[in-house]
């Protein structure tokens, strides 16, 4: 597995300096692929966008393969650097089409800083898939998707906030209820802000864990419209949404939407210990004017 991981990371960083999103294929799809060619074009725009999250290139320190004879396979891995303490470890979901095909970063997701992983089944012996509607899980991967969107969109106020473990959580601290409520009054009198919960493409993928929980990687999006209220009145677009979107000024506004990819522990069924954000991978995907 670890010539896989290199040959991977190799693949990327090469993709990664030449933005090219045709290399990246060869190793890459699902969510892990749209959000890395999105990232290109805006970067081909706007250099000063964020680049990709690099791929470590280290030894894998997890490797938790689908105990299957059957295809598609999964495999889920966690690989750092360890003389590079800047490049965060990161999970990959792998996923192997057919006996013969490569396999393919379906997720790839940063870990929150000292995240520690519950404990896994060694690599001879595997785990199973849990389906999205299991009922051996506190809740299950459906269910945490819409929830954690619904914490992400009105904070305490979701039925679900008291589920999640909010100590660690890095990502609501940056896009949760409290940022767009700053946003939303920063914005000038004659536009609205809003923002919207936007279905995620990307499969849920649940792998059990020795004590009967889940490590889940799921996928979910959010839109932010900017829309002018007053005639002749314009909005003014920046960043990486002007580099999406083409364009530094509307008359009208402007709907991008971001990618969220999210990696969590979901207890058994029976535990009271609240679901754990493990790491998340986030960024624009695509930014349009407002027709």
């Amino acid at each position: 597995m670890n010539m896989i991981l290199e040959k991977i990371a190799s693949v990327a960083s090469a993709a990664d300096a030449a933005s090219d999103a045709t290399a990246l294929a060869a190793r890459f799809t699902g969510p892990a692929l749209e959000l890395r060619t999105a990232t290109y074009k805006i970067r081909a725009t706007d250099p000063s966008y964020d680049a990709p999250v690099p791929i470590p290139s280290g030894s894998a320190s997890v490797v938790l393969p689908q105990a299957t004879d059957q295809w598609p396979r999964t495999v889920f891995a966690i690989v750092s650097n360890p003389d590079d303490m800047t490049v965060a470890p990161m999970s990959l979901t792998l996923i192997q089409d057919t006996p013969r095909s490569d396999y393919k970063v379906y997720y790839a997701i940063p870990l929150e800083p000292n995240t520690v992983l519950p404990p896994v089944a060694p690599v001879t012996v595997g785990t199973a898939i849990l389906p999205n509607d299991t009922k051996l899980l506190s809740e299950t991967p459906a269910t945490v998707a819409a929830g954690y969107a619904d914490i992400l969109a009105i904070g305490e106020q979701s039925p679900s906030y008291a589920n999640f473990d909010a100590e660690g959580d890095t990502l609501r601290t940056a896009v949760g209820a409290q940022y767009k409520a700053e946003r939303s009054t920063g914005i000038k009198n004659t536009a609205t802000l809003t923002f919207g919960k936007v279905a995620g493409p990307g499969k849920s993928i649940a792998l059990a864990t020795n004590e009967s929980g889940a490590i889940v990687s799921l996928n979910i999006r959010e839109s932010v419209t900017a829309k002018v209220v007053v005639e002749g009145a314009d909005v003014t677009v920046e960043g990486g949404v002007a580099a999406a979107a083409g364009l530094t000024r509307s008359l009208k506004g402007v709907e991008a939407i971001y990618d969220y990819q999210l990696l969590f522990y979901i207890p058994p069924t029976g535990d009271t210990s609240k679901i754990k954000l493990l790491g998340f991978a986030q960024g624009l995907l695509t930014a349009q004017e407002l027709p």
